[in-house]
Order: C-alpha cells, then sequence, then structure tokens
C-alpha cells in the first residue's frame, strides 16, 4: 500500500508522525484484504482485475469526504476534524474497489443509464462485501462507519433513499436528466 500526499507535503508527515494516518493505513488495508478474500472466495477473481494487480491507495488530506478509483489507484481522503474518512468503512472500500472490477469486465461506460448501472452494482457489492466480512452494524446505510463533517447520518440508505448524505431518487419518476 502506497501513501502519497498531492497537496502540502508537511501536513501529510505531520499526520504520520502524530500516528493518525499510521492507524487509517491499518484499517484501510484490512478493509482492502477483506474484499480481495470475497471476490476470491465468492466469485473466483483474483484482485480487480482478474490478474492479481497490486491494490494501490493514495490517501489525500484535501479530500477529506471523498473516496475513488482512478483507473490505476484508489484515492482515499483522511480522517480530519470532525470527519472520519470514507476508508473507515468496509463497504465504500468494497465499492470503488467494485468500480475497478467493472472497468475491468464490463463495458459499462460512467454516464447516463450505463453509470447507473455501475454505480448500483459498486453500492451492492460493497455492501456485500462488508457483509462477507461480518462488519455490518446498520445493514442497507453505506458508509455507516464513516463520520462526515460530524454527521453521523449513512452516506447511502438503500431502504430510503431520500434520507441518506448522497441524496437518491427512490424512482426512474424521482430521476433528474439534464
Amino acid at each position: 500500500y502506497r501513501k502519497e500526499k498531492l497537496t502540502q507535503e508537511g501536513e501529510l508527515l505531520k499526520l504520520i508522525k502524530n500516528g493518525f494516518l499510521n492507524d487509517e493505513i491499518f484499517v484501510t488495508k484490512n478493509h482492502f484484504d477483506s474484499v480481495l478474500k470475497m471476490y476470491r472466495n465468492k466469485f473466483g477473481l483474483l484482485g480487480y482485475d482478474g490478474k492479481n494487480s497490486k491494490v494501490k491507495v493514495v490517501f489525500m488530506t484535501g479530500l477529506v469526504g471523498n473516496a475513488f478509483w482512478a483507473g490505476s489507484f484508489f484515492g482515499m481522503g483522511v480522517n480530519s476534524g470532525d470527519t472520519k474518512g470514507l476508508s473507515q468503512a468496509p463497504d465504500v472500500v468494497g465499492h470503488e474497489f467494485t468500480h475497478a472490477v467493472i472497468e475491468h469486465t464490463s463495458n459499462l461506460a460512467y454516464l447516463k443509464e450505463s453509470g447507473g448501472l455501475n454505480e448500483s452494482l459498486a453500492d451492492i457489492f460493497g455492501e456485500y462485501s462488508q457483509y462477507a466480512a461480518g462488519l455490518v452494524k446498520v445493514p442497507w446505510k453505506m458508509g455507516e462507519d464513516a463520520i462526515l463533517y460530524g454527521s453521523k447520518t449513512p452516506l447511502r440508505d438503500f431502504r430510503n433513499p431520500e434520507n441518506g448524505l448522497s441524496k437518491q431518487p427512490t424512482s426512474m419518476a424521482d430521476l433528474k436528466t439534464e
């Protein structure tokens, strides 16, 4: 697992020296290990690309409440102030890992309905990876282990999509089109 700082180098070094990022890296590594195990044991998939490629994680202090798959690495915002980073939520790690799996195993473009399927599959497999690891605290809530900007509201609530921090449509009729 690789750690880098894409903005101010000194801020990351301060986090490491104070022990904050070390714990975060340990927890994140365990979450990725659980997701890898789930994909291997349940689906026979070796790594996100089927080739057992190394998982690269970049921790960014300037990206507090976000996580993403960037095509060659996973970006994770770090804990800061009243935010416990998304890398600390096993279902979010599984969600982002699933985006990598989707990129390497399907032809789903990340836009319109195809993008919606991509996002939904990542949500479902992210939640399933947390279940497979025995870490579900609140079923069908994404990111309940993260605390974003002081709020304990989950990132997504699958039973009540309008209730999460990331509001989702409850039906196709609620879908906003551009």
